[in-house]
């Protein structure tokens, strides 16, 4: 054998007497860290799946909620909108009858005034006929006396002249 190689394996019997069962030790150690290291971290990854795996279950759920609220919402609200829609209608529908029921009435009562305009002018017009006749009557009569006859000639002519003043004034009440 070679001294140099002697001297090797001397020293690393050396080693081996004084370091061997430390270094042996402590890599039985090192390699059960590693191992519980690599166990923990493989339970770790587990939990951390699994948790993601909640936490995507809970958002799914919730988004698939709050979609369903929103979708419930617009269905709501567009079912108020049509509510809102159909009573502005109606009300706009009886407002419009409302109108035309109050302008019927108020053609009735122009109508009714008109005619009662209209009556109370023939009625002005009657009296005034009969006054102007009465009136002609007693001028005649009081005329005739004056001169001494009966007033027979003077009579057409009042009579003329009261029905021209008659056919003026109905033409006036027309107007």
């Amino acid at each position: 054998m070679d001294p140099v190689t002697d001297t090797k394996v001397g020293i690393d019997q050396i080693r081996e007497i004084l370091v061997g069962a430390i270094a042996r030790d402590l890599e039985r150690r090192l390699a059960r860290a590693e191992s519980h290291f690599a166990a923990r971290a493989a339970e770790i990854e587990q939990e951390a799946r699994r948790r993601m795996e909640m936490i995507e279950t809970h958002l799914k759920k919730e988004l698939d909620t709050l979609g369903n609220r929103v979708d419930a919402e617009a269905v709501e609200t567009k079912e108020a909108v049509r509510t809102a829609q159909r009573e502005h209608r109606d009300a706009v529908t009886l407002l419009e009858q409302r109108i035309a029921k109050l302008e019927d009435s108020v053609l009735k009562g122009q109508h009714i005034l008109r005619q009662q305009m209209l009556d109370q002018a023939k009625s002005f017009l009657d009296e005034l006929r009969s006054m102007r006749t009465e009136l002609n009557d007693t001028l005649e009569r009081e005329l005739g006396m004056l001169d001494g006859n009966d007033g027979e000639e003077a009579l057409p002519r009042a009579a003329s002249d009261r029905q021209k003043g008659d056919d003026s004034l109905v033409q006036q009440s027309r107007s």
